[in-house]
Protein backbone atom coordinates (compact mmCIF):
# COMPACT_ATOMS: atom_id res chain seq x y z
CA UNK A 1 0.00 0.00 0.00
CA UNK A 2 0.89 3.57 -0.88
CA UNK A 3 2.54 5.48 2.18
CA UNK A 4 1.54 8.96 0.81
CA UNK A 5 -1.37 10.93 2.18
CA UNK A 6 -4.65 8.98 0.89
CA UNK A 7 -8.56 9.18 1.87
CA UNK A 8 -10.51 6.17 2.07
CA UNK A 9 -14.22 5.20 3.42
CA UNK A 10 -17.17 2.52 3.19
CA UNK A 11 -20.33 2.32 4.50
CA UNK A 12 -20.72 -1.06 7.22
CA UNK A 13 -23.65 -2.30 8.39
CA UNK A 14 -23.55 -3.36 12.58
CA UNK A 15 -24.34 -6.58 12.27
CA UNK A 16 -24.03 -7.68 16.27
CA UNK A 17 -27.33 -8.37 17.79
CA UNK A 18 -26.06 -6.34 20.57
CA UNK A 19 -24.99 -3.22 18.36
CA UNK A 20 -21.84 -0.85 19.91
CA UNK A 21 -22.06 -1.14 23.49
CA UNK A 22 -19.04 -0.03 25.63
CA UNK A 23 -16.58 -3.45 25.01
CA UNK A 24 -17.23 -3.06 20.49
CA UNK A 25 -17.05 0.57 21.24
CA UNK A 26 -13.68 -0.01 23.12
CA UNK A 27 -12.62 -2.36 20.32
CA UNK A 28 -13.54 0.49 17.45
CA UNK A 29 -11.33 3.14 19.12
CA UNK A 30 -8.60 1.18 20.05
CA UNK A 31 -8.38 0.03 16.16
CA UNK A 32 -8.51 3.40 15.01
CA UNK A 33 -5.84 4.93 17.54
CA UNK A 34 -3.33 2.30 16.69
CA UNK A 35 -3.23 4.39 13.42
CA UNK A 36 -1.67 7.97 14.82
CA UNK A 37 -1.04 9.34 11.72
CA UNK A 38 -4.61 8.53 10.15
CA UNK A 39 -8.18 10.75 10.69
CA UNK A 40 -11.06 8.34 11.33
CA UNK A 41 -14.29 9.92 11.25
CA UNK A 42 -17.46 7.50 12.14
CA UNK A 43 -21.28 9.25 10.40
CA UNK A 44 -24.44 7.27 11.47
CA UNK A 45 -26.49 8.80 9.47
CA UNK A 46 -27.25 11.84 12.13
CA UNK A 47 -23.78 12.64 13.64
CA UNK A 48 -20.38 12.35 12.49
CA UNK A 49 -17.41 11.51 15.60
CA UNK A 50 -14.05 11.25 15.83
CA UNK A 51 -13.55 7.55 15.79
CA UNK A 52 -10.80 7.53 18.02
CA UNK A 53 -13.31 9.02 20.94
CA UNK A 54 -14.52 6.30 23.08
CA UNK A 55 -17.05 8.94 24.01
CA UNK A 56 -18.27 10.33 20.35
CA UNK A 57 -18.43 6.28 19.19
CA UNK A 58 -20.81 5.57 22.30
CA UNK A 59 -22.67 8.44 22.08
CA UNK A 60 -23.24 7.01 18.29
CA UNK A 61 -26.09 4.87 20.05
CA UNK A 62 -25.31 2.26 16.76
CA UNK A 63 -27.69 -0.49 17.50
CA UNK A 64 -27.69 -3.54 15.55
CA UNK A 65 -28.49 -3.08 11.60
CA UNK A 66 -27.05 0.72 12.17
CA UNK A 67 -25.32 1.69 8.84
CA UNK A 68 -22.15 3.54 9.60
CA UNK A 69 -20.28 5.44 7.48
CA UNK A 70 -15.84 4.95 8.06
CA UNK A 71 -13.78 7.51 6.63
CA UNK A 72 -10.44 7.28 7.05
CA UNK A 73 -7.77 10.15 5.97
CA UNK A 74 -4.24 10.04 6.59
CA UNK A 75 -0.75 8.02 5.56
CA UNK A 76 -2.46 4.61 6.50
CA UNK A 77 -6.17 5.49 5.68
CA UNK A 78 -6.62 2.24 3.53
CA UNK A 79 -5.03 -0.28 6.41
CA UNK A 80 -7.02 1.72 8.61
CA UNK A 81 -9.95 1.27 7.32
CA UNK A 82 -9.74 -1.89 6.49
CA UNK A 83 -8.89 -2.65 10.17
CA UNK A 84 -12.04 -0.58 11.50
CA UNK A 85 -14.36 -2.59 9.08
CA UNK A 86 -12.86 -5.80 10.25
CA UNK A 87 -13.36 -5.46 13.94
CA UNK A 88 -17.11 -4.11 13.34
CA UNK A 89 -17.69 -7.47 11.11
CA UNK A 90 -16.04 -9.57 13.81
CA UNK A 91 -18.01 -7.71 16.69
CA UNK A 92 -20.44 -10.50 17.09
CA UNK A 93 -17.55 -13.16 17.07
CA UNK A 94 -16.14 -11.00 19.46
CA UNK A 95 -19.41 -11.41 22.64
CA UNK A 96 -18.65 -14.94 22.75
CA UNK A 97 -15.53 -14.62 24.73
CA UNK A 98 -16.05 -14.60 28.38
CA UNK A 99 -13.24 -12.20 29.35
CA UNK A 100 -11.37 -9.10 28.02
CA UNK A 101 -8.36 -10.66 28.07
CA UNK A 102 -9.84 -13.02 25.65
CA UNK A 103 -11.57 -10.27 23.67
CA UNK A 104 -8.62 -8.56 23.28
CA UNK A 105 -6.21 -11.73 22.27
CA UNK A 106 -8.58 -11.96 19.72
CA UNK A 107 -8.43 -8.28 18.23
CA UNK A 108 -4.68 -8.23 18.50
CA UNK A 109 -4.88 -11.26 15.72
CA UNK A 110 -6.96 -9.69 13.82
CA UNK A 111 -5.22 -6.48 13.71
CA UNK A 112 -2.05 -8.36 13.23
CA UNK A 113 -3.86 -9.71 10.60
CA UNK A 114 -4.32 -6.56 9.10
CA UNK A 115 -1.27 -4.64 9.53
CA UNK A 116 0.98 -7.54 8.73
CA UNK A 117 -0.35 -6.59 4.98
CA UNK A 118 1.88 -3.81 4.61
Amino acid sequence: MAKGKTTASRTIRVENPLGLHARPCSLLVQTASHFPDTEVWVTNGRQRVNGKSIMGVLGLAAAAGTELLIETKGRNAEQALEAICRVIAALETFEQYQTREETLDAWRKLLAEVTSRE
